[in-house]
């Protein structure tokens, strides 16, 4: 019974290790999506959003981009759903931090499971929501990803707990 626990903290204790040794890595140069790394200095031609005091909006196209004094600390965007895009994500990222399943029901009833990956990083917080609807003319079937710094992800979590209920 003492060797288990023993081989378990040791199993405990790998695993964070290499956990940490991976995001360390990704956190030595500046992280990217679509062409765009987190801190890069906003273009000419953004907009303040209107929902968000503070924020730039730049849209190019179906992506959306968002600035803080000047550099980008948001970028989302939806992308076509394959089997590469977790794989393609852990590659580039790593191995993600948490996954959840979620059942969905689209417009016509159907109900089908998406699958939601995070990853936790030291300088970014990365959501990858991939959609899993069976038909592909579903208009509901294109995935989600999003990055933030992890700034900007505490200032948003801080704005949803302080915000009033819905009910009130």
């Amino acid at each position: 019974m003492v060797q288990v626990k023993i081989i378990m903290k040791l199993v405990i204790a790998v695993s964070t290790t290499l956990l940490f040794l991976g995001s360390a890595a990704h956190a030595q140069k500046p992280l990217s999506l679509f062409g765009h790394a987190l801190g890069e200095a906003e273009p000419e031609g953004c907009k303040p959003d209107e929902f968000q005091p503070g924020l730039d909006e730049c849209s190019f196209g179906t992506r959306s981009a968002y600035y803080r004094a000047g550099k980008l600390v948001l970028i989302m965007d939806s992308v076509e759903t394959t089997d590469r895009l977790l794989p393609d994500a852990v590659k580039k990222y790593g191995p993600p931090t948490s996954q959840k399943w979620e059942t969905v029901q689209n417009g016509l009833g159907a109900k089908f499971r998406n699958r939601i990956s995070t990853w936790e990083l030291p300088t970014a917080y990365i959501r990858l929501e991939e959609k899993t609807s069976p038909h592909p003319e579903d208009p509901d079937r294109q995935s989600f990803v999003i990055m933030e710094t992890r700034a900007e992800r505490q200032r948003d979590l801080a704005t949803k707990k302080n915000r009033p209920s819905a009910l009130d």
